[in-house]
């Protein structure tokens, strides 16, 4: 699964974890991935529209596990 694409809120989390607690016995092992946009996408390029703080360098766009180098949605 993926999360974190612009216009998710707290509702539609839920709505997700919730959506994967009801599969967990048909599931071996879910995974989940975070949204990121990236460069030529549409909302890489619109990414004011979509509330979307992008990094200074596309260096920054491979995370090697490291949750500081994930766009920011809103503030």
């Amino acid at each position: 699964m993926m999360h974190g694409f612009p216009g998710e809120n707290l509702e539609s989390t839920q709505e997700t974890i919730d959506l994967l607690e009801s599969l967990k016995y048909k599931m071996r092992e879910p995974l989940a991935f975070r949204f990121a946009p990236l460069p030529g996408s549409a909302v890489y390029t619109q990414h004011k529209e979509f509330g979307i703080h992008l990094p200074k360098s596309t260096d920054d766009i491979f995370i090697d596990n490291n949750p500081s180098k994930w766009w920011v949605v809103g503030n």
